[in-house]
């Protein structure tokens, strides 16, 4: 066997490899890049809640991740918002008022959940939730 023939040898696994990185590094940018753009489906889904009591946002068609979320508050009363995950009753702030929207908007699909409750125990307020996929 001459020198040649031993490098070509040697040679051929690591150019696999390189290979095998290389198709792995563009599968994960791929990934990153089909998170940042939306795929363009929309869904409006109702919601209805009565007391302090969070309640799940359930869409039907789309899962998550969202990437923007336009909360309608049709009343009648105002509705605590909580994004993600369900907020303790001490940091429920700023709650949406009827007639209000809220706009949540992110540069990646990261909305995972919306959570509605009310205020106070006898209170209650219904809406809509537009979700941009």
């Amino acid at each position: 066997m001459t020198t040649e023939e031993a490098v070509e040898r040697v040679k051929a696994p690591i150019e696999t490899v390189l290979l095998d990185d290389i198709a792995r590094g563009i599968a994960d940018i791929r990934r990153l890049l089909k998170a940042q753009v939306p795929e363009g489906f929309k869904e409006e889904v109702e919601f209805s809640v009565e007391g302090k009591t969070a309640v799940p946002l359930e869409p039907k068609l789309r899962k998550p991740p969202f990437f923007r979320a336009t909360v309608f508050n049709d009343g009648p009363d105002p509705v605590i918002v909580m994004l993600n995950e369900v907020k303790p009753e001490a940091y429920r702030k700023a709650p949406l008022n009827a007639g209000d929207k809220l706009d949540i908007d992110t540069s990646e699909a990261k909305i995972e959940a919306l959570f509605f409750a009310c205020q106070a125990s006898d209170k209650k307020a219904s809406g809509r939730a537009h979700l941009l996929k």
